[in-house]
């Protein structure tokens, strides 16, 4: 969230309609929506709250830290909102360190 934050200032916060702290979610002027929410592996090992998420892309910071199941799952949810506008194109992005695992 550091790094989100400190964007704010610098135009992104014109587009926000709305912030909510609590749930981590940011919609947009536009009807688009952050969903910020954390891998929790240990007590989610099937990934169910990922489970009827709708979205046509993700971002994943610092994979290399996430196991390979979450890929997958955010792989498969992506691209199944049907309703977007003009259909945007369906983007995974990751971010990670150099790591002597699975990435």
């Amino acid at each position: 969230m550091v790094t989100f934050n400190s964007i704010l200032n610098e135009g992104l916060r014109a587009y926000i309609s709305s912030y909510d702290k609590q749930a981590l979610i940011v919609s947009f002027t536009n009807g688009s929506e952050l969903i910020f929410m954390g891998e929790n592996y240990d007590t989610d090992k099937d990934l169910d709250r990922f489970k009827g998420l709708e979205i046509n892309g993700g971002g994943i910071d610092e994979i290399n830290e996430c196991q390979e199941a979450t890929l997958y799952k955010m792989l498969e949810r992506a691209g199944s909102w049907n309703n977007a506008e003009g259909r945007p194109p369906i983007v995974v992005l990751a971010t990670c360190n150099p790591a002597s695992n699975w990435v």
